[in-house]
């Protein structure tokens, strides 16, 4: 049986969220971390622990991995990262940078719905529920940012040069 948590994004400013996923991302207990962003605009399952409405889509993840003999899986979700802006743009090149280095960060073209209302469980088998799953690699790095941003990564870099 998988245990199910959550991290917390109440307190965390998007520096903090995005030292955790890197952190999360570089654990060696941990197997595999699924990518996925959500939809661009506010839907039924919105509500105020997701990003402000400007910020959307955000990224939200799912890691999984064994810790002291136990499965467990844990949810980013709720107002997560987002490239949204530059500044912000940043924090998530940054995030997909390590995530290709590490080839074991996947991704899903669907978008995720939003799950901070859902009880830790329910978002776990929501997010996980999505797939076909695709590595992160140079290669498909673009199509994931494309459920991000209108623009591309090279089309942001040239504008805030």
């Amino acid at each position: 049986m998988t245990q199910a948590l959550r991290y917390s994004t109440r307190s965390a400013n998007t520096g903090d969220k995005l030292a955790c996923l890197l952190s999360t991302i570089a654990d060696s207990n941990v197997e595999q971390v699924m990518l996925f962003a959500t939809p661009r605009e506010a839907t039924s399952d919105y509500s105020n622990s997701d990003a402000a409405e400007a910020n959307l889509p955000e990224v939200a993840a799912l890691a999984i991995g064994t810790f002291a003999g136990a499965k467990v899986a844990v949810v980013f979700d709720g107002a997560f990262l987002s490239a949204a802006r530059y500044p912000r743009y940043s924090e998530v090149r940054e995030l997909l940078d390590a995530a290709v280095a590490s080839e074991k960060v996947y991704f899903t073209e669907r978008r995720a719905p939003f799950t901070s209302q859902k009880n830790n469980i329910d978002a776990l088998a929501t997010l996980h529920s999505l797939g076909p799953f695709e590595k992160l690699t140079t290669t498909s790095r673009s199509r994931y940012f494309s459920l991000l941003s209108n623009v591309s990564e090279a089309e942001i870099q040239l504008q805030n040069r």
